[in-house]
Formats: C-alpha cells, sequence, structure tokens
C-alpha cells in the first residue's frame, strides 16, 4: 500500500484555494488584448455568460479610465451594467461634456438622467443637446414648451427640427410664414416641407421664379408636386440642356 505524501497534501489545498484567483487575474489579462482588438472584432463565445461580464466590466472600467468614453459606454451597454453607464453620465455632465452624458444616460435607460441633462443643456445653452435628451424619453410637452423658446430667441432651425419631430404642423405652418415675411427661404421650404403644407411650398417656389432662381423653384416645386410649374420651368428654361 502507497503512503501518502506529506508534501503533496500540504501544497493540494493551496493550489485549489487560488485556482480561482489565478483564473481571475488571467482573465483581466485579457482586457488589454480585448482592447486593442476592439469590441465588435472580438468572440467571447468560449465564456460562460457570467464571464463574459466580467470581462467586458473590465474591459469597460479600462476604457473610461483611459478616456475612451464611448467605448466604455459600449462596453457596459452589453453588460446591461446600468449603474456604470450613470456613473460614466454623470462624470460627462459634470465636465460639460453633454453628448457623451446623454449617450451614457440613455444606454443607461436613464429617463429621469435625460431630462435632468436636458434642463442643464437648456440653461447652458447647449440647445442641440437639450433637444437630444427631450427627444430620447419622448416628452412632447416640454419639447414643445423648448421649440417656442428657441423660435423667440430666433434659433428657427432649432425649433423647426423640435416640431417636426412632434409633428406640430400648425407650429410648422406658422413658422413658414414666418420665414417668407422675414426671406428666410431655406427655413421656410423646411417647414413647410415637414407640414406637409404644398401651398406654402408654392408661394417659395414663386418668390423664387419672379426673382430667376429657376434651379431653387424648380427644386421647390418639385416638393411641392406642383406639375404644371414644373413642365413650366423645364419647357422653357432646361429644354437645351
Amino acid at each position: 500500500m502507497e503512503e501518502n505524501n506529506p508534501e503533496i497534501e500540504n501544497v493540494s489545498p493551496n493550489i485549489l484555494e487560488n485556482i480561482s484567483s489565478t483564473a481571475s487575474e488571467e482573465k483581466i489579462k485579457m482586457v488589454p488584448a480585448i482592447m486593442k482588438k476592439g469590441l465588435d472584432n472580438v468572440n467571447l463565445s468560449m465564456f460562460s455568460e457570467e464571464e463574459r461580464k466580467k470581462l467586458l466590466n473590465a474591459v469597460g472600467n479600462e476604457y473610461f479610465k483611459r478616456g475612451f468614453i464611448k467605448e466604455a459606454i459600449k462596453a457596459f451597454t452589453l453588460t446591461n451594467n446600468n449603474d456604470k453607464l450613470i456613473e460614466i453620465g454623470n462624470h460627462m455632465a459634470n465636465t460639460d461634456l453633454y453628448g457623451n452624458a446623454i449617450d451614457a444616460y440613455s444606454a443607461g435607460k436613464s429617463k429621469e438622467k435625460l431630462l435632468e441633462a436636458g434642463e442643464k443643456c437648456l440653461r447652458d445653452g447647449h440647445f442641440n443637446e437639450a433637444i437630444r435628451a427631450f427627444q430620447l424619453v419622448n416628452d412632447k410637452e416640454r419639447l414643445k414648451q423648448v421649440g417656442d423658446e428657441l423660435f423667440n430667441k430666433n434659433k428657427v432651425d432649432l425649433a423647426i427640427r423640435i416640431f417636426e419631430f412632434t409633428q406640430d404642423k400648425d407650429k410648422l405652418r406658422y413658422i413658414g410664414e414666418h420665414c417668407i415675411k422675414v426671406h428666410d427661404y431655406e427655413n421656410g421650404v423646411r417647414a413647410f416641407n415637414f407640414a406637409k403644407d404644398n401651398d406654402g411650398l408654392n408661394k417659395i417656389g414663386d418668390i423664387f421664379l419672379k426673382e430667376s432662381l429657376l434651379d431653387k423653384s424648380l427644386e421647390v416645386y418639385q416638393l411641392s408636386g406642383n406639375k404644371t410649374m414644373m413642365s413650366f420651368i423645364k419647357e422653357n428654361f432646361f429644354s437645351n440642356e
């Protein structure tokens, strides 16, 4: 009968105790390789779901430390780590990087934080980011208020963007008529087009025609579907081209 080896008996328990920590350390060593390869190009299907999450969270942390915010957001989105995403959003908001903050809050599914960011952006004059935050939570009532505020501040292009999103055709028509009065025809065309107001478009088409801006008038008549005026311009001015 073989005798037990006391040295093996002493060493084996220590090895068994360290297997888990060693495996964890090995996975951490993979983080730089995963970052170099890129999240879109790496295959982690050989790991369990729990192991994949640990790896991706470690990658997300490292991306965040190094300032690769979009990549960090992607990593934490893959693991549904909303707490980390909100943490990133808070950090970005505190450093006035509103676009990244909104990306993180959106990925973290935090309506409260998005609304908070939208209001902060509005106060600080970051109107594009404010609009995006309110759009992401689909707060149409707040967007309507913001649209009115922006129109009153002569931010017509942004107001049009809002009312196109909320599908407020009356507001768009009103803005279109205003644009005609102030000769802002480009925004007028946008407003009438989003409102599907062919009469408004034809008004601007007629203005361009009177000013001999034939290319522009033709474009506007095409938007309104005014076949008569389209034919008139093509037959009389572009027939030899």
